[in-house]
């Protein structure tokens, strides 16, 4: 028998508690009682600890297309864990383990290999399962969509959330000199604590935004990362780009996509001319290390507004949270010891 293989099969439990898309439900979830799953080829079973809350995770369940191919699947992508079962030689039974998954509010989940990286032991399941879209959605949007030069100047919009809280340490990680923080008045010191140089309150009396005439050519941004423009809800983009370089890029987060362990970016880059696309943020397994190891470095704080009860009504209570718009940093559920 192989040491990564089914070993142990016979120690898992053949059914499990799981939250799922469920059409039926007035709030569009259910936790239901359901077998676990087996993996295949290159994947491997986690027994999940902690798993992180996105918006994606609600709103693909009220998607047209999307609805249909996630309605009765487990809900969630982000987890973090121990490795109960293994067909993938680069972990073996007993790995801490974290990354991304299609389902991961079930207290078992299959994930591909190359979605996975190891857990330090500096860094809680909690902490790591706060971790993957998010902080990957920020990784990649201001590195390679934004294309950050060094020494550039950020402006994140959404500072003080899941995603903005992230981009902001990590465009200083990644080399900006400079980093402007969007968000409430009554979070601007937490801002200030994740590395902003500069806070603008969007309820102050300076409007939204900074006054694009306040600001010399040479102050403007290189990247400008939008953590909270949506299509079903506001829109910074024509408020914001009066305010980067010529050669500036801005990105936005899109809430909504058609593949269930996708989050999809609109990026546009102005060059004189505007232009728009649309791209993919890849769960990379070099991407989730270096992640996880800025945090066990303690170059990277992740800010955990709430930690979630496992049952219906505290998963329901979390998501009505996120809807709000109003968490500092991210939420993650405890789904077992």
């Amino acid at each position: 028998q192989s040491t990564w293989g089914f070993s142990i099969i016979r120690s898992v439990c053949i059914a499990m508690r799981g939250v799922i898309n469920d059409k039926k439900s007035a709030w569009g979830m259910s936790m239901q009682n359901l077998k676990v799953p087996t993996i295949k080829s290159k994947q491997v079973l986690v027994k999940v600890k902690h798993a992180g809350l996105n918006p994606v995770d609600y709103k693909l369940g009220k998607m047209p297309i999307a609805s249909s191919f996630v309605a009765g699947k487990v809900v969630g992508f982000d987890f973090s864990g121990e490795v109960a079962q293994s067909l993938d030689p680069n972990f073996k039974v007993g790995d801490q383990v974290y990354g991304q998954c299609k389902g991961s509010l079930g207290e078992y989940a299959v994930a591909e290999g190359k979605w996975l990286a190891h857990k330090p032991q500096e860094v809680t399941h909690a902490v790591a399962a706060a971790l993957p879209v998010a902080a990957m959605t920020a990784l990649q949007a201001i590195r390679d969509s934004g294309k950050l030069p060094a020494g550039g100047r950020v402006l994140v919009i959404g500072a003080s959330g899941g995603c903005g809280s992230l981009g902001v340490q990590i465009a200083k990680i990644l080399g900006a000199s400079h980093v402007t923080g969007i968000c409430s008045s009554k979070n601007t010191e937490f801002v200030k604590g994740l590395g902003a140089d500069t806070v603008h309150n969007y309820d102050g009396p300076n409007g939204r935004v900074p006054s694009a005439a306040s600001i010399p050519d040479a102050e403007k941004f290189d990247v400008i990362f939008d953590a909270v423009s949506s299509p079903e809800d506001q829109d910074y983009e024509a408020e914001v780009t009066p305010l980067l370089k010529r050669s500036g890029i801005y990105v936005a987060i899109n809430g909504g996509t058609n593949r269930i362990w996708q989050i999809l970016l609109a990026v546009t880059k102005l060059d004189g001319s505007s232009r728009s696309k649309m791209l993919l943020v890849a769960t990379r397994s070099k991407d989730l290390t270096d992640l996880v190891t800025w945090v066990a470095e303690q170059r990277l704080a992740v800010v955990i507004d709430r930690e979630i009860v496992f049952t219906e009504e505290g998963v329901k209570e979390a998501y009505e949270l996120l809807k709000g718009r109003r968490v500092r940093g991210k939420l993650v559920v405890k789904v077992s010891e």
